[in-house]
């Protein structure tokens, strides 16, 4: 990685995730240096790299998302879930499980569904759902664009959204609010970890030589609650 910054002060990664083998290499790294949490391998402990980590605090967004569909009345849970090897998608997972079976609705197995961060995987998970004896009331995907595959794929069904099912993302991109029905979803304050991680950088450039900082910085992740979820209905509620 050292060629990326040949000519630099310092380094903000932000692109693919690393492999176990470019976190190793990391540790040796000594120019001002801020990776993004999503770029970590899950189960790679930020305080072991030796540098800045900023991210969003996936666990508590993906609670906050299987609380509200609980507070809502749903019990009948699916999740629609990112890929195997991405910090983003195994955190989201354990906050939904985490919330869900602490209010004793663990999903059942054929109501959970795992692909790319796509809305291919969005229709492909609905699309398996609706084979099942039973469906369920409520989704959690794993990001927007699942989010928007499940809502196009329950729509083609003939279910209503946020009638027959609600749907919930994780993101707020541009997109969010353009679909119909809007969607609900977690925020991620991506002007704030840009800002977070600029100021570290900016701060160890201007302190040659000076111990890095070793801190993983987890921005909140806010609900936005908008039209795709809805109170289940008392007739849906057995």
């Amino acid at each position: 990685m050292q060629h990326l910054a040949l000519n630099s002060s310092g380094l903000i990664y932000l692109a693919e995730p690393l492999s176990q083998a470019d976190v190793q290499e990391l540790k040796g790294y000594r120019r001002p240096f801020v990776l993004t949490k999503s770029a970590l391998p899950p189960g790679v402990r930020a305080a072991d790299l030796g540098v800045p980590v900023v991210g969003v605090d996936n666990l508590a967004g993906a609670r906050s998302v299987a609380s509200l569909l609980l507070q809502l009345g749903h019990r009948k849970i699916g999740l629609l879930l990112g890929p195997a090897g991405s910090r983003d998608a195994d955190e989201r997972r354990r906050g939904y499980l985490e919330m869900l079976e602490k209010a004793g609705v663990k999903p059942r197995a054929e109501w959970i569904f795992e692909g790319n961060f796509s809305a291919e995987t969005g229709r492909a998970g609905i699309t398996k759902f609706l084979q099942c004896a039973e469906r369920p009331t409520a989704v959690c995907c794993a990001n927007d664009e699942i989010a928007f595959g499940a809502i196009n794929a329950a729509h083609v069904a003939g279910l209503r959204c946020p009638d027959d099912l609600s749907v919930v993302g994780f993101d707020d991109g541009i997109w969010a609010t353009a679909c119909q029905p809007a969607l609900t979803t977690v925020r991620q304050p991506l002007a704030d970890m840009a800002e977070r991680a600029v100021g570290l950088v900016v701060e160890a450039a201007n302190s040659p030589g000076a111990a890095a900082r070793v801190m993983l910085d987890e921005m909140p992740a806010p609900m936005m609650i908008r039209e795709s979820t809805r109170p289940l209905r008392t007739a849906d509620r057995k």
